[in-house]
């Protein structure tokens, strides 16, 4: 029986895997990084843009987080 092999848009490299890691294993984080064309899509049929996160937004999501 052979390996299954996945042909993905992006390579899954250590780094994405680390943040896949450290997001708690959000799936939808490893599907979106893997294949950009599919968050692209999504942004087209809902008309929206994807924004940087604010550093006060993060500080502030992160502190929560840890609490």
């Amino acid at each position: 029986m052979s390996d299954p092999t996945y042909n993905t848009e992006q390579m899954l490299g250590a780094h994405r895997l680390g943040q896949y890691v450290a997001r708690n294993r959000c799936e939808r984080y490893l599907r979106l990084a893997l294949f950009p064309s599919e968050g692209n899509e999504l942004k087209a049929r809902y008309g929206v843009t994807f924004e940087t996160l604010s550093p006060l937004l993060s500080a502030e999501g992160q502190s929560f987080e840890r609490d």
